[in-house]
């Protein structure tokens, strides 16, 4: 999927979403109990967030796709607090 454009800026583009409705809003509940809840976990693999760094033949993105590198810095900074 990383390596076709379209879908590259369609996953991040959900990333976002993700990010700004679901992420945000449960940053003080992550907080509080000092864990991700199950169900947040759930929607980001059902959204297919996870296997950036997986090598394809295991069923990821694979490791080597240089454009998903300048993004990872910014987005996985608002994942920091998950």
């Amino acid at each position: 999927m990383i390596r076709d454009p379209k879908n590259f800026e369609t996953f991040l583009a959900e990333v976002r979403s993700f990010v700004r409705n679901v992420a945000i809003p449960n940053e003080d509940r992550v907080e509080a109990e000092d864990r991700v809840p199950e169900e947040i976990v759930d929607e980001m693999r059902r959204r297919g967030h996870f296997g950036w760094s997986i090598p394809e033949e295991f069923g990821g993105a694979g490791p080597h796709d240089r454009r998903a590198g300048p993004h990872q810095p910014r987005d996985i900074a608002v994942f920091g607090r998950l």
